[in-house]
């Protein structure tokens, strides 16, 4: 297939066919080029954001950066799948006293965290898997009061200085 000629078959400018270029020249991109349901671009987030709820999430749903401040707390939420195409957040990353979340496999693609990472009071998490791939952050983690919490290997390739993490409260 090939969005700028129909009869084309040729995997071009639209590698899954979905009828979103994979790149379109004016900095638009297709979320997810191995799913042809997925028809939204994804795009470049600018400023700091607060998820309260669903429609906060749904807000920033295809958001593919965050230049600024991501917190998600004081929520109900169970899934945050919505977030699964972020790689980078420029500043802060919150997640914070959501009763209900159980997992963070949505931040797989994520790799980039600009300064600090904050994942307090989320008592049925109980890994940070979803987090691996996070190589690249500046300064702090900190890790208190998850309840349920019994693994941060997920965040063993963190390059990070000793005295830049807290972890503590946690089983």
């Amino acid at each position: 297939c090939d969005d700028s000629d129909a009869s084309s078959t040729i995997v071009a400018t639209d590698a899954d066919c979905d009828g979103v270029l994979t790149d379109n020249g004016a900095g638009g991109f297709d979320c997810d080029d191995s799913d042809a349901l997925v028809t939204n671009e994804c795009q470049d987030c600018i400023g700091d954001y607060t998820v309260n709820n669903q429609t906060d999430l749904d807000a920033i749903a295809f958001c593919r950066s965050i230049d600024g401040t991501l917190m998600i707390e004081d929520t109900n939420l169970t899934d945050l799948s919505e977030l699964q195409y972020l790689t980078s957040i420029g500043t802060q990353f919150w997640i914070k006293d959501n009763t209900n979340l159980t997992s963070l496999s949505a931040f797989e693609n994520l790799t980039y965290v600009g300064h600090f990472l904050k994942i307090d009071g989320n008592n049925l998490l109980t890994s940070l898997d979803g987090l691996q791939n996070i190589t690249d952050l500046t300064q702090n983690v900190q890790i208190t009061w998850n309840d349920s919490l019994n693994s941060i290997s997920a965040l063993g390739d963190i390059n990070l200085d000793p005295y830049s993490l807290t972890i503590g409260n946690n089983p």
